[in-house]
């Protein structure tokens, strides 16, 4: 989730920091969509995918991380959780730099130290009130995924990249489903280079007293429990609610711009231009938004399930 407290959003927007949160969902969102994938392996799919992540560069860190031990029978779901939401983990971990940044001592098996926050979305843009824009900056997503996907799998490259590469691409997979992480909307209170950063200078009101970022908001829709038996739990009450549907599609570029088609319904919460009043969450616009944040998980899931059923049969 590319999450700002609202007073770190008006600092950033006023010191125009380089240097932004970029994530989607949050920990719970993206290891649901990863329980779904992992649910949509085939068996052989499933032993290839255990056995690559044990060779992550961070492996020792990400099993750590589960809390299991490795003969528990959930070991190897929670591995492959864990390791969707890795890319947002080393954020705050000082062995990673900024992109563009004096670079960290390299460390075994990393093909890179730095921490690509803008791997993480594709702010395309638009402007609802004629403000002007900006085109979407790169690298994003959409530049990185397609070489990920690519690599997996594929003899001519190391095992310790190709895993390194699938903790990259559950992530980045996810993260294009949650339609703030493929849009930024351009008005004449944010606009370029970055428009509201995918939501997150647009500030929302939950009730009276508390308000947050629209980003934010989409963020939390899949909830917050880590559990394993949680998250278990809801990838069975999504797939339940939105089974599989014909054949996945596989082109990330089609998944941003079904993120970005969304659009009017993500915005449809207020207006954002000089002048306009803080929107509040209404009822109606909380049960449409965890509609629509359930049902592309759902599809995130069953992509990234068809892509390692082909790459790693």
């Amino acid at each position: 989730m590319r999450k700002l407290f609202v007073s770190l959003a008006v600092a950033a927007s006023l010191l125009c920091l380089p240097v932004r949160p970029a994530r989607a969902w949050n920990g719970a969102g993206h290891m649901i969509v990863a329980r779904i994938a992992y649910a949509n392996l085939s068996d052989s799919t499933r032993a290839r995918v255990d056995q690559l992540l044990r060779s992550h560069p961070d492996f020792t860190s990400i099993r750590q991380r589960t809390g299991l031990q490795q003969s528990h029978p959930d070991f190897g779901l929670a591995v492959f959780m864990r390791a969707a939401t890795w890319p947002d983990d080393i954020k705050g971990d000082p062995r990673f730099h900024e992109d563009g940044e004096p670079p960290t001592p390299p460390r075994p098996g990393f093909p890179s130290m730095e921490r690509h926050r803008g791997w993480h979305f594709i702010d395309t843009p638009f402007s609802t009130d004629g403000a002007q824009t900006a085109p979407a900056p790169e690298p994003n997503a959409i530049t990185e995924l397609p070489r990920l996907v690519s690599e997996i799998g594929n003899p001519a490259f190391p095992r310790n990249r190709q895993a390194y590469d699938l903790a990259w691409l559950l992530h980045l997979a996810g993260d294009v489903h949650q339609p703030l992480h493929s849009t930024a909307r351009f008005t004449t209170r944010h606009g370029p280079p970055e428009g509201d950063r995918g939501g997150n200078l647009f500030i929302i009101r939950l009730s009276q007293n508390s308000t947050t970022n629209l980003h934010s908001f989409w963020d939390g829709l899949l909830g917050t429990s880590t559990t394993i038996s949680s998250v278990k739990g809801q990838g069975t009450s999504i797939t339940n609610a939105f089974p599989p549907q014909g054949q996945p599609g596989t082109s990330p570029k089609a998944w941003a711009d079904e993120s970005f088609g969304l659009r009017e319904r993500v915005y449809s919460i207020g207006s954002d231009s000089k002048g306009a009043p803080t929107p509040r969450v209404t009822q109606s616009y909380r049960n449409d938004s965890r509609l629509i944040a359930r049902e592309r998980a759902a599809l995130a899931g069953y992509r990234i399930a068809a892509i390692l059923n082909e790459r790693l049969p």
